[in-house]
């Protein structure tokens, strides 16, 4: 099955030769299934088989908010949504219908008794988008996993605090043939979050319509692209935003958006992160300050940010800094995520140095604050 391969920047890239890579030989690692950024509860992996991936169909279904059944008379599975969507699978391969109507057959599995489904006909049959995100070796603790990453503009996936977060679709793409020069593209592509269920409405909408002015941006930035700077040379010029969450408790919802701008026909583009960390019992959008208490923030957190640099030789912070010269700049106000009860705050390229250390991360437990 070929899915859309996302690529990984060139900052990303030269931030991975910092870390340990995956060893030569080594097991595949294993795949992790993401609907609308959220990682999908799933008792069983997804399987690759004559280049179709498969995913277990109730967890992709159930992350959807599709009621799951199966009829053993007819030997159908059906996802059914309470908006009136409706797919049937026979288990046999020979049929398949969508609000009643047969679109031929699909190839359905069943794995220790598991139905696996075709991850990409049946996300888009639901109308959804998908990416598959390999593995790359990287720093952070999703590098070192495989991603089925599904996005789904209608149906959104209900999290732990109850707050819905559905995708912002946006694909587009032209080609100009320049002649002699040959050909150049120009592109923008996007998944982002769209939230709902949030307790204050007010920040639920400017969180809401600052994704969508996001991707208005990145629109504006590869159409200024195409139309040039008037001397007649032409470049490729693209952008690329995507998502996913981070921590996804009854207490908080963290999303990270990270976008990928290369319209000035320079020798790369730009990766640009940002955390977006969302306090379920007030709805508010949380700060650095809400998380890192006390007048002096800064000076508690860049003591914790230099600890780890220094204690942790060997990692991606080994030959990036001076111990005597520590980090004197802390991150801005929404250079931060919650994962795994872990407060990770980062500096984007250029923050605190060169463009090849890419995006650079610190970890460090809530219960230190």
């Amino acid at each position: 099955m070929k899915f859309r391969k996302r690529a990984v920047s060139a900052a990303i890239a030269a931030a991975l030769a910092l870390c340990a890579p995956l060893a030569a030989g080594a097991a595949s690692p294993s795949a992790v299934i993401e609907v609308n950024g959220v990682k999908a509860e799933t008792d069983a992996p997804p399987v690759i088989k004559n280049g179709v991936t498969y995913v277990p169909v109730r967890s992709l279904g159930e992350a959807l908010g599709f009621a799951v059944s199966y009829d053993d008379a007819s030997r159908m599975v059906t996802l059914k949504h309470s908006a009136g969507v409706s797919l049937g699978m026979k288990i046999d391969g020979s049929e398949t219908t969508l609000n009643g109507k047969k679109m031929g057959g699909v190839a359905v599995l069943n794995i220790n008794g598991r139905v696996m489904v075709p991850a990409r006909f049946v996300s888009e049959s639901l109308f959804s988008k998908v990416d598959w995100v390999p593995a790359n070796g990287g720093c952070e603790p999703r590098d070192k996993f495989n991603h089925v990453e599904i996005y789904n503009q209608l149906f959104p996936v209900k999290t732990a605090s109850g707050i819905g977060v559905s995708a912002l679709l946006y694909n587009d793409a032209k080609t100009v043939d320049a002649g002699k020069d040959g050909t150049y593209t120009y592109s923008v592509s996007a998944r982002l979050p769209q939230l709902s269920g949030l307790k204050d409405a007010k920040t639920q909408k400017a969180l809401n319509d600052g994704f969508k002015a996001l991707l208005k941006n990145a629109q504006a930035n590869v159409a200024a692209a195409y139309k040039g700077d008037g001397s007649g040379v032409r470049w490729n010029a693209g952008e690329d935003l995507t998502f996913h969450v981070t921590e996804n408790t009854a207490k908080t919802l963290s999303i990270v958006v990270e976008e990928y701008s290369d319209t000035f026909g320079g020798a790369h583009g730009t990766p640009y992160r940002t955390g977006y960390t969302i306090d379920a019992a007030s709805g508010k959008l949380m700060k650095l300050t809400d998380v890192v208490k006390g007048a002096d923030y800064k000076s508690v957190l860049l003591k914790k940010i230099n600890d780890l640099r220094v204690k942790n030789p060997g990692g991606m912070y080994d030959g990036l800094f001076d111990p005597k010269s520590p980090i004197t700049e802390a991150p801005p106000a929404d250079s931060f995520y919650i994962e795994d009860g872990n407060l990770v705050v980062f500096y984007n390229p250029y923050d605190i140095g060169p463009y090849a250390m890419g995006f650079v991360t610190f970890s460090m437990p809530l219960a230190g604050f």
